[in-house]
């Protein structure tokens, strides 16, 4: 049996769990509200921990460290969901968050430099520019939804479509220079952000 079916099906329920389809008192002609950083969160989630992106020999790995750097809804819902996983898939290997909050980014630089992962979770130029510095030569995946957060340099953006759902842009080039395996589903549903919207 194929693994597509199981990451198909678990992409579909969250599109669904995202969209409000299905909910109770969601109403056919009502527009669902949408908590934007949840969506973007449990996109992120769904990335790592049904291995669409897999850092670099993860599996001599004790645990897949990922650092929220900021203090935004975003940021802390990436962190809730993270540490909320207390007993991942058998084959899973564990996820840790390492919550930095925006004024101690350069200050802890040594408690995250050096993660798997790097969430961005700040809309601060200042903070953007530190991070980009410290991780000069580093393997970390950078992850974060400004606008123009590939192009600046960024390796996943998540960003919200015209349809309230949750979308992510892949630097496929540069994921892969970093030595992460990108799932064939992930690159197929990548899709760039639409300039009107950013």
């Amino acid at each position: 049996m194929s693994r597509t079916f199981p990451i198909a099906r678990n992409l579909l329920i969250a599109a669904l769990a995202f969209s409000g389809a299905g909910l109770p008192g969601v109403g056919a002609q009502e527009t669902p509200k949408v908590d934007w950083d949840t969506a973007a969160a449990n996109t992120l989630v769904l990335l790592l921990k049904d291995g669409h992106l897999q850092p670099p020999k993860l599996e001599e790995k004790k645990e897949l460290t990922i650092a929220v750097l900021g203090d935004d809804r975003f940021g802390k819902a990436v962190a809730a969901l993270i540490e909320g996983k207390k007993t991942p898939a058998p084959h899973a290997v564990p996820m840790r968050a390492v919550p930095i909050a925006e004024k101690d980014i350069v200050d802890q630089k040594d408690r995250w430099a050096d993660c798997d992962v790097i969430v961005i979770a700040t809309d601060s130029d200042r903070a953007w520019t530190q991070v980009l510095a410290i991780l000069a030569g580093k393997q970390g995946l950078l992850v974060g939804r400004r606008p123009g957060f590939v192009a600046a340099g960024g390796h996943v953006q998540l960003w919200l479509s015209d349809r309230k759902s949750p979308r992510f842009e892949l630097d496929l080039v540069a994921i892969r220079e970093l030595g992460f395996k990108v799932s064939s589903l992930a690159s197929r549903h990548s899709k760039q952000r639409p300039e009107q919207d950013q």
